[in-house]
């Protein structure tokens, strides 16, 4: 959690993190200067509190007082979101590493600093792509013992290129291993960059349905994963 500390006129005094643990209980707290927190929060703040003994927060203060951090770059991108869109603490701006285009956030007065460099590149027109789980999963069982399912995925891909290389998708199944990996022509997306991916599988051994499936879309050196999640039916 981190609390902006005021004065009297509403003046940000000090910034104050704190670690909370899973009872509610505040068993850390550190202070910074106002808004300069360390970008690689939230991570546990180390100190201990000034009279060493634990405090229960009540959970209605918890919710209305925490600021709720962005994830780590990667983390919302691995999640579906778009590389461009994704979301920086206050003070830090979004940038893409040069060397493989992934997405960091850094203080805001050194973007034009590392894009100088070579560090960075500008990402006004740089490609990013995002995957939506877009309609419900239909699930099927046969006589025969096939279990079958089906999952529309909608691919955003921001400033598509029309005339570039194939869209690959590749899909795993639950325990990990490779279930298949499709080739899909640029021709095929539309020119806003918009495709609906349709992801089936069936089986008779239900543990290659049920469970966790990792879809991983590339495209131009731009990549995104997503877990689309299959339950067994009621």
């Amino acid at each position: 959690m981190i609390y902006f500390l005021r004065t009297h006129d509403g003046m940000v005094d000090k910034t104050l993190v704190m670690t909370v643990n899973i009872h509610s209980e505040i068993v850390g707290s550190t202070e910074y200067v106002p808004y300069v927190v360390p970008p690689a929060y939230p991570i546990p703040a180390i100190h201990h509190l000034p009279n060493f003994q634990n405090y229960t927060l009540p959970k209605n203060e918890i919710e209305k007082l925490k600021i709720i951090l962005p994830p780590f770059p990667l983390q919302q991108v691995k999640a579906g979101i778009s590389a461009n869109d994704v979301t920086c603490y206050f003070g830090f701006g979004l940038i893409f590493k040069h060397e493989d285009k992934s997405p960091a956030c850094v203080r805001n007065n050194t973007v034009r600093y590392l894009t100088e460099r070579g560090w960075a590149i500008n990402n006004t027109n740089q490609e990013s792509i995002s995957l939506v789980e877009e309609s419900g999963k239909e699930v099927s069982i046969n006589k025969n013992g096939t279990v079958g399912a089906r999952v529309t995925i909608g691919v955003n891909i921001k400033n598509f290129q029309i005339l570039s290389p194939p869209v690959i998708v590749t899909i795993f199944y639950p325990n990990g291993t490779l279930y298949k990996t499709d080739k899909i022509s640029s021709n095929d997306i539309q020119s806003d960059g918009q495709y609906k991916y349709n992801f089936t599988i069936s089986s008779t051994n239900a543990s290659d349905i049920y469970g966790n499936h990792k879809v991983y879309v590339e495209h131009n050196d731009n990549m995104v994963e997503k877990y689309i999640t299959i339950f067994a039916p009621p």
